[in-house]
């Protein structure tokens, strides 16, 4: 009597999975209407050397992959088992991905085929940043694009574009009852110290005792809207008329609220300095560019956090003090104490991605609609000079820091630990902090 040897049960439970994985590929592929064949299928790490391997790996597909994607799939509205999914083959190099797989084409080079099921493709969708971008209120008029001619470098595993900054734990808005706004009957009155917004402005007489205008910008002229001169050659703060105010959405002290009216183009630079963001079109001296945001957090969360990149030995730190208001007198325990922060690492905009320079061309300025929210204000960018298109825009990342630095006799000390600056500009100061 010959025995016939079995299988132990674990392996058949092994090639039971296998069965109702290969009969689940071959339904959709009949679906999508590829014909394929010999499909490779990457096997799943075998021990803690290959889950090391593989950590290394770039999880997120090159940017050009992924704005085709985004371009021929998600905006569409058929059901993904109904997309001709063999227009998107291409032979370069992509890291593994859900729904990605590479098979063998006639001339014995890779072709890589995007396979899709609508919940895997909804999903994609949601990670998806030009689907963020698309998103934005300014998108029609005033797009963000991105370009990367340079590598094969992608966005942070997990980074998302928004549009508006998110209040975290531990922060929050004034209550309604507290919050004010201007009566001024016409958008011409939020001009002059009579507006409420403005009150705190510091405004000249003229030769006759006159009050001059009190607002922040020009309201005639080719540069309405621009920062008067002196008040872009100084730190003052803006305060500007908001959502509670008698006065319309088109009144000339409401420019960072009507949000960014500049096409921006975040691109991979070549001299290692990263991403950097440029307009397609010229931007005047005084101009509003746009606003950092990001996640709004209490101090202690961004100390957590700042401890995090230490040991992660992240270099970069995206965290900005909002501190223009800070008083240890104040009577507003939201001003006296501690102050909160914005961390643009993991969600931001595109101003996120503007590089510093020891000569820049825009400047930060804080800005307040009410005056309840001064603990949150928001951090405008405007142009300190004209920007003739295509120029990189920069900022001082330690703009006032300087020159505290050198008054406490403590430059020497930070040279030593301070990271390198890569600017290049004549006047470089060749570290940052």
């Amino acid at each position: 009597m010959v025995k016939v040897k079995r299988a132990p049960k674990s392996m058949i439970g092994v090639n039971r999975g296998m069965v109702a994985r290969a009969r689940a590929l071959s339904a959709l592929l009949s679906t999508s209407h590829l014909q394929l064949s010999k499909l490779k299928i990457q096997p799943q790490p075998r021990d803690n050397r290959d889950r090391q391997r593989d950590q290394k790996l770039p999880t997120k597909m090159p940017l050009d992959e992924m704005r085709e994607r985004h371009r021929l799939y998600h905006g569409t509205t058929r059901p993904a088992e109904e997309l001709d999914l063999s227009t998107l083959n291409t032979r370069r190099q992509i890291s593994r991905h859900p729904s990605i797989a590479k098979v063998p084409s006639q001339d014995g080079n890779d072709d890589v085929v995007f396979l899709y099921d609508t919940k895997g493709l909804e999903k994609e969708k949601i990670g998806c940043n030009f689907c963020e971008l698309a998103k934005f209120s300014t998108h029609s008029d005033y797009p963000v694009t991105v370009t990367n001619n340079v590598d094969k470098s992608t966005f942070p595993e997990g980074f998302h574009f928004i549009e508006h900054s998110i209040l975290r734990e531990g922060v929050a808005r004034a209550d309604a009852g507290f919050r004010m706004g201007c009566e001024c009957g016409e958008d011409g009155d939020c001009e002059y110290r009579g507006c409420y917004c403005i009150q705190d402005m510091e405004a000249k007489k003229n030769k006759l005792g006159q009050p001059k205008k009190a607002n922040a910008y020009l309201s005639k002229g080719p540069n309405a809207g621009c920062l008067r001169k002196d008040i872009l050659n100084s730190r003052l703060v803006l305060y500007e008329c908001h959502d509670s105010c008698a006065c319309s959405k088109d009144c000339i002290n409401r420019i960072v609220e009507q949000g960014r009216k500049v096409p921006l183009e975040i691109f991979r630079t070549s001299d290692g300095r990263g991403w950097g963001v440029r307009s397609s079109v010229t931007i005047k001296e005084g101009q509003f560019l746009d606003t950092y945001v990001g996640e709004i957090i209490t101090s202690a969360e961004a100390q957590r956090r700042r401890e995090d990149s230490r040991v992660a030995q992240r270099k970069d730190v995206y965290l900005f003090a909002l501190d223009k208001f800070s008083d240890p007198d104040s009577i507003d325990d939201r001003l006296s104490g501690p102050c909160l922060e914005v961390d643009g690492e993991f969600m931001a905009g595109p101003t996120r991605f503007i590089n510093h320079s020891c000569d820049p061309n825009l400047r930060i300025f804080a800005r307040v609609g009410d005056h309840a929210d001064k603990h949150i204000h928001d951090l405008a960018f405007f142009a300190i000079h004209d920007i003739p298109a295509g120029e990189e825009l920069t900022f001082d990342y330690v703009d006032g820091l300087e020159g505290d630095l050198a008054e406490d006799g403590k430059v020497q000390k930070h040279h030593k630990d301070m990271t390198r600056c890569l600017c290049g500009a004549p006047e470089c100061r060749k570290f940052l902090w």
